[in-house]
């Protein structure tokens, strides 16, 4: 017998259903405007979910995983939007939360070896007395 609680949507069309209807109670049918930011634990708290983590292991099943992937590149869409606003802090915090990063990394890979060689054994003795001179003159500086 499976444990846990059994699904709040059998299929999903029924939860892209009950997606709209989130949309539709944040937004104002006369001009459509939002009449409160959409977030994904509003969105989870309105499908009937506890947390959003529920909501995110509804992605898992195949069946869910469009409506689901699309419900919350709805919810990133509207964070992204906001960066262009006067004050972006709050979409900044919120897309991070979607992996967005404002740094730039960068992964190096392989080896570096600094070491340089060359074959001394063909340089002049003047060659040499000025390479000397050239190494003592760096140490001492």
């Amino acid at each position: 017998m499976p444990a846990g609680r059994p699904r709040l949507y059998k299929h999903a069309k029924q939860l892209q259903k009950a997606v709209d209807e989130y949309w539709e109670g944040i937004t104002n049918p006369q001009d459509g405007t939002l009449k409160e930011p959409p977030t994904v634990t509003g969105l989870a708290l309105a499908l009937g979910f506890a947390d959003r983590r529920s909501f995110y292991d509804y992605e898992q099943n195949g069946e869910f995983s469009y409506t689901i992937k699309r419900a919350r590149t709805q919810v990133e869409n509207f964070a992204e939007q906001r960066l262009y606003s006067n004050s972006p802090a709050g979409a900044i915090f919120a897309l991070k939360n979607f992996g967005w990063s404002d740094k730039q990394e960068m992964e190096h890979y392989g080896n570096l070896d600094h070491t340089v060689k060359h074959d001394l054994s063909k340089l002049t003795v003047e060659e040499l007395e000025q390479l000397q001179r050239i190494a003592k003159k760096s140490t001492s500086d």
